[in-house]
C-alpha cells in the first residue's frame, strides 16, 4: 500500500468580511426577489400543468 501523504495545510481561516448596511439591504432585496420570482414560476407552472 502506498503511505498516506500528510495534507497540505491550507490558507488560514480568515473572519468573514464586514458589510455595510447599503450591501445588507441590497443582498435583502435580491434574495426578496429571487424567492418571489421563484413563487411566480410554480404557481405558473402549477397553472400550466394542472389548470
Amino acid at each position: 500500500m502506498n503511505p498516506q501523504t500528510p495534507k497540505r495545510p491550507g490558507p488560514p481561516e480568515t473572519a468573514p468580511a464586514e458589510i455595510t448596511e447599503t450591501q445588507a439591504f441590497t443582498r435583502a432585496w435580491v434574495v426578496f426577489l429571487l424567492l418571489f420570482a421563484g413563487v411566480l414560476g410554480l404557481l405558473w407552472a402549477n397553472d400550466a400543468l394542472f389548470g
